[in-house]
């Protein structure tokens, strides 16, 4: 990937793949000296110079499968599957806070996600709850995130979770198509949607929801349409981002093939997170990270900043967030992130249930990291996700030195400015913010991705885009002259 000199096309190519976590993860078994148990690695957690955490809960179950979703899940089956799986995440946090650098911490944010977190009954929810307040410092939490399906929303299950201290919900609506919506194996009704959006915006403090964009064979009059329903579902929260077909199941790969639907190409992708960025605006919406966006309190005279601080997902300001913040994650697939090295939980929830249950012990992958990664995590993640940069808040002399010199090439290039105190995104920059997060990566990382995305685009049937930026009009919805 190459900068150019060209007032909105700043890259020769695009990321087909629009967010993932810093630093990249090695698959590597679990060896370290502290012990033959695997959770043992939590032993080498310094908390000394961390400032909050963040804690996500995985459910991995599901009604029905999309075929959009990348992540780990699997069909729910029966209630015992649920209930051995809640047992199994109580059992985790017990066994977690035996360590006092996980529970030293105050807890920062909280993330429920799937899966569909929603298909939990109340108890189950009560029980999670209980042993999050018990064993971990809430004193300073300012978020606690919920993700529901749209057809489990119910006013019982709702207030459930405000007993347990929930703030925000989040669900899927991907898009108010019905032929996309048919494609994406997506069961409920846009009346549902409509019917879920109006109870979490009644009952809860902050609601928000996800849309796709970019699609094979999606028109603007379709994008349109999608973003017109959903400004006017009535939330101040939405997430807006492509679709990413390196990760998408291949039965839709497929379907879109058999529909004759070709990949939207990479420039038209980008052209139209332009226009998205550009209509949200129109109608008072303002971007507050890289794809979300917060509708304005108040009308304001001239432009809006390029992101605004209006409002913050405080998870993702964890996730992407500056180097005294890490995650602690519970369940099958769930990451965790620290100083020195990452681990990943088994993605198998037969695995994980089994052997948390019967052993107290389970499957990790153990990721050790460059010494430079935490320390630069500011300036490849948080500077392009979030927009912004306190620059007193960075150890710089720490940072990669590879990042630094493509830091001082996107200023020269004008994605970045510097204002002494602060680094900051411009309006062009914030379109390029993917782009922008791997170019700021060293080199040595941006390797690992690109040998995932290979061996994903490689998979038989699975389509992606081609990376490549044309300005000539040949795949652009703007003409532009070379």
């Amino acid at each position: 990937m190459r900068l150019v000199e060209h007032p909105l096309y700043k890259f020769d190519e695009s990321m087909p793949i629009y967010n993932w976590m810093f630093p990249l993860q090695s698959e590597l078994p679990v060896e370290h000296p502290a012990g033959s148990e695997a959770h043992r690695a939590f032993d080498l957690v310094d908390s000394s110079a961390v400032e909050s955490r963040a804690l996500y809960l995985h459910i991995p179950f599901c009604e029905t499968i999309c075929s959009f979703c990348p992540f780990v899940r699997g069909r729910y089956r029966t209630p015992d599957l649920i209930e051995r799986y809640v047992a199994a995440l109580v059992r985790e946090i017990e066994v977690k806070a035996r360590y006092g650098s996980l529970t030293s911490v105050p807890i920062g944010a909280i993330f429920v996600g799937g899966g569909t977190p929603s298909l939990l009954n109340p108890d189950q929810i009560r029980r999670l709850g209980e042993a999050i307040n018990h064993h971990f410092d809430l004193s300073g939490l300012r978020e606690f995130s919920f993700e529901f399906e749209v057809k489990s929303v119910t006013l019982e299950a709702v207030r459930a979770l405000k007993e347990i201290g929930v703030t925000h919900g989040r669900f899927g609506v991907q898009t108010f198509d019905p032929a996309y919506r048919e494609m994406f194996t997506l069961t409920s009704s846009v009346n549902q949607v409509r019917r879920a959006a109006a109870i979490l915006g009644e009952e809860l403090p902050f609601a928000s929801f996800d849309l796709l964009y970019g699609m094979n064979g999606q028109s603007l009059e379709q994008l349109l349409y999608d973003l017109d329903e959903a400004i006017a579902l009535g939330l101040d929260n939405v997430d807006i981002y492509p679709i990413d077909n390196v990760v998408t199941q291949r039965r839709l790969h497929r379907t879109f093939a058999t529909r004759g639907m070709e990949p939207t190409s990479a420039t038209a992708k980008l052209e139209m997170k332009i226009l998205v960025a550009e209509y949200m605006r129109s109608a008072c919406f303002e971007p507050h990270n890289g794809h979300g966006y917060v509708r304005a309190k108040t009308t304001r005279d001239g432009d809006f900043d390029t992101v605004s601080d209006a409002y913050c997902f405080h998870y993702h300001d964890h996730i992407y967030g500056y180097a005294n913040r890490d995650l602690l994650g519970f369940g099958a697939g769930a990451v965790s992130i620290f100083d020195g090295f990452s681990v990943t939980n088994t993605a198998s929830r037969e695995r994980y249930v089994h052997d948390i249950l019967d052993r107290e012990d389970w499957e990790m992958v153990f990721s050790p990291q460059d010494p430079s990664s935490q320390q630069s995590r500011p300036v490849v993640m948080r500077l392009p996700y979030h927009g912004s940069l306190r620059k007193t808040r960075v150890s710089w002399r720490r940072v990669h030195p590879e990042t630094l010199l493509n830091l001082a090439r996107a200023i020269r290039s004008e994605l970045v400015v510097d204002d002494g105190e602060e680094l900051r995104l411009t309006r062009v920059g914030w379109y390029w913010y993917t782009e922008l997060m791997y170019f700021l990566m060293p080199r040595r990382e941006q390797a690992v991705l690109d040998d995932f995305i290979a061996r994903k685009a490689g998979e038989p049937g699975r389509r992606i885009e081609d990376r490549r930026i044309v300005v000539d009009g040949s795949q652009s919805f703007i003409r532009v002259p070379s």
